[in-house]
């Protein structure tokens, strides 16, 4: 029994011990296990640096000067003397041609005789210019324009000349005016004391002498009693003779003239009456209140019936209006208003002067009617008195007196107007000798101004003149400078004409010796040394002009190769790029870029210039390498894919496990910057040193786990 458990517990010993050692082995080898079954890929590291353009090619060189012979004439040959591989030197003949002369020839010569015939011709023919009728009217009109231009100087008359002295009359012609207003101001205050003139005063001096005379009458008959009236009738016969003419002149005058006189004359009746009283008996309060009465009835009919005071207003508003037209027309003068609003008011000024002479005439009228009543009515008391009784003698003394009182105090008014008369005469004689003063000034004024008018119409004439005249030899000027100009352009016309038929006479005649000289002494001979590459005519063949007759290839300008190349690495390199020839020290450049003569436009021909070194006919390779730009990642062009998303790489990342590192192939998008045969530049989240896939050996995914050949 004891045996049997022995001998189970080493069995679970080893089978425990073979479980771990089974473990250690796969815990070894699992890697290896496992990287047997991944895919297998090669990778390279991103780098940065220059990404160099290369372009390999190949081609056989060949002279780069083939000499083509030909003439330019028709010609017969003759012998043909070279054949294709011949060497020939230059002035080797290689044509013989038949004698005569080419029809190109024949045709170039028979073209310089019609030239030189044409040139002849031209020449006879070139016109002869003559400008002396030209020259002698612009003569003319010169002369004339000085002479306007002479009459424009004498008479020359600035505007501020002319302004000042027309400002000058102007303000003479004003002050004149104001002086004319001042004067007709004056002689209305003259005409309003005419009425105290010295002989009216000397008339009412008489009439308070005769008043005296009658009061020393009156005191020495009062004793006495005379009858014999006939001289007072007389008188009182004319007055009233006067009076009736009067008022048959001014009819409008009688009602209201004969009602004032009316209460006037009750109220010196009562006046009087009132005197005698009071001398007499002492104050009347009857009498006082009848001449009270009396007086108010006159003021009433002085101031709303009487013609007198109408026409005397009507007068005053007549003298105002008036004085208003002639501040108005000084104004207007001042102002230097227009002739018709001027006019207007010059007439109305004249026709209100007019109006206040009639109504001075109907004052003066009434003032004289007035006059004569009173004298009437004085006479008639006079008359009345004569028969009086001593006590009426005393009346009339007292009556008088009081007459005489009046007459002093009427004298008194009247001495004091003719004071102001002659003052008033005194200031019109004043300005009538400063108006005869400026009116000789203004005269003079307007004299120099209305020269000076003369003058600058004279000078606006002659400069009206000169302009026409400027312009009409302008005008000549200009047409005969025109036609100088023309028959200037005429004549390099025929100039240039005859120097371009002589130039195509001389190139003709170059043609013609060219064409004598294509062909010497009927022989062909070569200006270059080569080798004979072709001939292209036999013996007996016509040559057509610029035919070509053989081709010579010459080395004098060396050797080139081409070989066809992309246009997208064409566009990577220009002419003067060096290229290297392999096993051999012949050097090369790029002499050349055309387009491809199969008409391929995706291809162009590199023609490259070779120099140096032993050329020869056979096949050289050339290597044409260009320094490119610098980029922060290059990779091989073998590890950028692309799909539907666009271009893309597979990094390879590693990610450590408990079994070791494991290496995982990851997508990267990129940008291609530039690309080559070889290499490309990319813009990416890569950094230089991080390793990108080439190949695998199988199809990879993003995220899928692989191994690496190389490590």
């Amino acid at each position: 029994m004891k045996t049997e458990i022995k001998i189970q517990r080493k069995w679970v010993k080893k089978a425990g011990i073979a479980f771990v050692v089974i473990m250690l082995l796969l815990t070894f080898f699992s890697k290896t296990i496992m990287n047997a079954s991944l895919p297998e890929v090669s990778i390279q590291a991103v780098k940065a640096g220059q990404m160099n353009v290369s372009i390999h090619g190949s081609g056989t060189p060949r002279a780069l000067l083939l000499y083509e012979i030909m003439i330019k004439q028709t010609k017969t040959v003759k012998d043909v003397l070279v054949q294709p591989g011949d060497f020939v030197n230059v002035g080797d003949v290689l044509f013989t041609l038949e004698e005569g002369e080419s029809m190109e020839l024949k045709a170039a010569l028979n073209v310089l005789d019609d030239m030189k015939f044409q040139y002849q011709r031209m020449v006879l023919q070139r016109p002869d210019h003559d400008y002396v009728l030209d020259d002698s009217e612009i003569a003319q009109i010169r002369a004339s324009l000085q002479d306007a231009i002479d009459r424009r100087d004498s008479n020359k008359v600035s505007n501020s000349e002319l302004s000042a002295a027309e400002s000058s009359y102007l303000a003479l012609k004003n002050e004149v005016e104001m002086l004319s207003i001042e004067m007709d101001v004056l002689q209305d205050e003259l005409n309003q004391y005419s009425g105290a003139t010295d002989e009216m005063l000397l008339s009412l001096e008489r009439q308070i002498e005769d008043k005296k005379w009658e009061i020393q009458n009156a005191l020495s008959e009062i004793d006495s009693d005379p009858s014999n009236t006939d001289n007072l009738q007389q008188e009182l016969a004319v007055l009233h003779t006067q009076y009736e003419n009067l008022l048959a002149a001014n009819p409008e005058y009688y009602e209201g003239f004969m009602r004032l006189e009316e209460i006037q004359s009750d109220l010196h009746s009562t006046d009087w009456a009132l005197g005698a009283a009071q001398s007499d008996l002492g104050e009347d309060t009857a009498l006082i209140s009848s001449v009270s009465s009396l007086q108010q009835e006159y003021d009433r009919l002085l101031n709303e019936n009487p013609a007198y005071i109408q026409v005397l207003a009507h007068l005053d508003e007549k003298q105002t209006e008036l004085q208003s037209i002639k501040a108005e027309l000084v104004d207007a003068q001042t102002d230097r208003a227009n002739e018709e609003y001027l006019t207007a008011l010059q007439d109305k000024m004249l026709l209100v002067e007019d109006e206040i002479g009639v109504l001075k005439a109907k004052s003066a009228d009434f003032v004289e009617l007035a006059t004569v009543f009173q004298q009437i009515q004085s006479k008639e008391f006079e008359m009345a008195s004569f028969p009086s009784t001593s006590q009426n003698s005393s009346g009339d003394v007292e009556r008088l007196e009081v007459e005489l009182a009046r007459l002093e105090e009427d004298y008194q008014v009247m001495l004091e107007k003719n004071t102001q008369y002659h003052r008033v005469s005194d200031e019109l004689a004043q300005l009538k000798v400063a108006m005869n003063e400026k009116t000789a000034n203004m005269q003079m004024a307007q004299d120099k101004y209305e020269s000076l008018s003369d003058r600058y119409a004279n000078w606006e004439l002659a400069k009206v003149e000169v302009s026409n005249l400027q312009n009409r030899l302008d005008a000549l000027q200009y047409g005969l400078d025109a036609k100088k100009r023309s028959d200037r352009k005429s004549t390099t016309i025929s100039n240039l004409e005859l120097a371009n038929l002589q130039k195509d006479i001389e190139e003709q005649t170059e043609v013609v010796e060219e064409l004598r000289d294509d062909v010497s002494n009927e022989r062909i001979v070569s200006s270059r040394a080569g080798i004979v590459q072709s001939v292209n005519i036999a013996a007996g063949g016509i040559i057509s002009p610029n035919t070509t007759l053989a081709v010579i290839e010459t080395a004098e300008k060396g050797y080139i190769l081409s070989f066809s190349v992309s246009r997208e690495q064409s566009e990577k390199f220009s002419i003067g790029d060096k290229a290297k020839v392999d096993s051999s020290d012949i050097s090369a450049e790029l002499y050349q870029i055309k387009t491809d003569p199969n008409g391929q436009d995706d291809y162009r021909i590199f023609v490259f210039k070779l120099e140096g070194g032993d050329i020869s006919d056979k096949e050289y390779s050339l290597t044409l390498t260009k320094p490119g730009k610098l980029y922060d990642l290059i990779i091989p062009k073998s590890a950028l894919y692309s799909d539907s998303n666009g271009y893309f790489v597979l990094v390879v990342k590693s990610k450590g496990t408990p079994f070791g590192a494991r290496y995982i192939a990851q997508r990267v998008a990129v940008e291609v910057l530039e690309q080559h045969d070889q290499e490309v530049a990319i813009s990416a989240s890569l950094r230089e040193g991080d390793y990108v896939i080439l190949t695998s050996s199988k199809p990879l995914n993003s995220g899928m786990q692989i191994r690496m050949t190389n490590g």
